[in-house]
């Protein structure tokens, strides 16, 4: 069990918060809400780095579940970003994808490039749910899409 804020996993985990270029060069993300957390670990748990579970919530955790550290009750929650803590923080690698086999999975699929002003995007996404769109990509530069789909 973790028991002080000087631990080293707990000054990781605060440096990932905190620091956004730390977490880019690491290709990683932090995830602090239980379902997407349960969910990562159910699909996809070779991209769990480390994942903290205040000592409260640890019946929340399977214990199939790699990397799990219990830490004592509040320490957590003195170093996540958010105002309502759920008990649980997570780094996770970010999914590596294959734009070509994405596409292929779905009959119908619409890209964005550049799409940034809320109302334009809640007009596409209304439409796209109109018209049964199966994928739904905005990008911020659509020539790593072409460099990535030839």
């Amino acid at each position: 069990m973790i028991l002080s804020l000087t631990n080293s996993k707990l000054t990781f985990i605060k440096r990932f918060i905190s620091d956004s270029r730390f977490r880019k060069k690491q290709d990683t993300f932090v995830v602090e809400t239980p379902k997407v957390i349960q969910e990562i670990c159910a699909y996809q748990p070779e991209n769990m780095v480390n994942l903290l579970v205040d000592e409260n919530h640890v019946s929340a955790i399977d214990e199939k579940w790699k990397n799990v550290f219990t830490v004592k009750q509040g320490l957590l929650g003195q170093i996540v970003d958010v105002q309502s803590f759920q008990g649980m923080v997570a780094v996770v690698k970010r999914p590596q994808w294959d734009i070509g086999n994405v596409l292929d999975m779905f009959i119908t699929a619409v890209i964005l490039d550049g799409v940034s002003d809320p109302g334009n995007m809640g007009a596409i996404i209304r439409n796209a749910v109109a018209f049964n769109v199966g994928l739904l990509l905005f990008l911020f530069e659509m020539r790593r899409l072409k460099l990535m789909y030839e």
